[in-house]
C-alpha cells in the first residue's frame, strides 16, 4: 500500500485479515508514507505483519529494491493499492500469482504508459483492476485496460457504526471546539487536492452573512498533505473562529454527528467515505454535480446537487 490508501479502507483490510483464518498469512508493506503505517496499526493490523519500506513515488528505484526483500516470501496473491504500490509489486515476481490493483483515486493520464508497461510485463499473471467509483473504472478502460478485468466496487458503508458516538453529541461538539450557541455547522467532505475545500469555504462565507455563528469543519488530511487552497483562504477569513480543524484520527462516522450539513465541492473524482458516513447518519448532503458525487447522490432523493451556474 502507498499514500493513496484511504484510512477508512485499512479498517476493512484488518477485518479481512482476521476473517481469513489462521491458515492465511498476511503481510502489509507500507511504501514511503509513515502516516499510512501508523493508521494501519491503529486500524488493528498486526504490527508484526507491517513493514515500512522507503519510496518517494512510483519512479523511485528505492521502492523497487525494497520489494526485492520480500520476494523470498513467494506470495500466492498480491494486492497493490495505488500506482506506487503497483510498480513496486511488479518487482521480483518470478511466477504467476493472483494480482489485484486497487485505485481509490483516479489514475492520472500521465501514468497511462506505466499501466501499459505493467500489462505487457505481467506475462501469465494478468492484473485485475479495481476502482472505487464508476468514473474511476471508466477512466481505466479509456486508458486501454481490458474491460473484462476492470471492476468498479459499489460504494457502501456499514450501518453498524453509524449511530451517535458513545461520548454523546454534545461532548463530541465540545471536544471539537463547537459551542452550544454555534451553528449551523458545515462539514466539508473528503480530503486532498480534488476536494477543493477552498470552494466550500466560499460557500460558507456567503452563508455566514445570514447566520453569523456559522462554523465550518475540515478534517485534517490523513496522509499529511497540505491543502494549499485551504491555507490561502483561511488567512483572509474575517473571523478565525469560523474554521475548525478536526484531527485526522477522528473517523468520518463520528465527525458527521457534529455537523448539520455535509458540503462536497470536488472538481474531480473524490473518495466517498465522508459522503457515505453522512448518509448513514442521516446528515443532509449538498454536492456539486461531479460524476463521482452524482453516482451517490440523487437530487431531491438522497441529497441535493447544485446545478451548473446555479447560485
Amino acid at each position: 500500500m502507498d499514500g493513496s490508501t484511504p484510512a477508512d479502507a485499512l479498517e476493512q483490510l484488518s477485518l479481512l485479515a482476521a476473517k481469513s483464518g489462521a491458515e492465511a498469512e498476511h503481510l502489509f508493506a507500507s511504501l514511503g508514507t509513515r502516516r499510512t503505517l501508523e493508521t494501519a496499526a491503529r486500524a488493528g493490523l498486526d504490527r508484526e505483519k507491517i513493514i515500512a519500506l522507503p519510496s518517494a513515488g512510483w519512479a523511485d528505484p528505492a521502492g523497487w529494491r525494497s520489494m526485492l526483500r520480500l520476494r523470498t516470501l513467494q506470495p500466492t496473491h498480491v494486492h497493490a493499492w495505488g500506482i506506487t504500490a503497483l510498480v513496486a509489486a511488479c518487482t521480483g515476481m518470478r511466477r504467476p500469482v493472483g494480482r489485484v490493483a486497487t485505485f481509490s483515486e483516479p489514475v492520472k493520464w500521465g501514468h497511462r504508459r506505466v499501466l501499459r508497461v505493467v500489462e505487457q510485463t505481467a506475462g501469465a499473471g494478468k492484473w485485475q483492476w479495481t476502482a472505487l467509483s464508476g468514473c474511476g473504472a471508466r477512466e481505466l478502460v479509456a486508458m486501454g485496460m481490458e474491460p473484462a478485468r476492470v471492476t468498479a466496487l459499489p460504494a457502501a458503508v456499514s450501518l453498524a457504526g453509524a449511530g451517535a458516538p458513545a461520548e454523546g453529541i454534545l461532548a463530541l461538539k465540545r471536544s471539537l471546539g463547537i459551542g452550544p450557541a454555534d451553528g449551523p455547522v458545515i462539514l466539508l467532505a473528503g480530503e486532498g487536492r480534488r476536494s477543493r475545500h477552498d470552494l466550500g469555504l466560499w460557500g460558507v462565507a456567503i452563508l455566514q452573512q445570514l447566520y453569523p455563528r456559522t462554523r465550518v469543519m475540515v478534517r485534517e488530511d490523513s496522509r499529511g498533505r497540505e491543502d494549499v487552497g485551504l491555507e490561502r483562504f483561511r488567512h483572509v477569513m474575517p473571523d478565525e473562529a469560523t474554521l475548525l480543524m478536526a484531527p485526522a484520527e477522528r473517523p468520518w462516522r463520528e465527525l458527521v454527528h457534529a455537523a448539520d450539513l455535509l458540503l462536497a465541492t470536488p472538481d474531480g473524482a473524490m473518495g466517498s467515505a465522508s459522503v457515505l458516513a453522512a448518509m448513514a447518519a442521516g446528515v443532509p448532503v449538498l454536492t456539486t454535480p461531479e460524476p463521482c458525487m452524482t453516482e451517490l447522490i440523487g437530487h431531491g432523493e438522497t441529497g441535493l446537487v447544485a446545478r451548473t451556474a446555479q447560485p
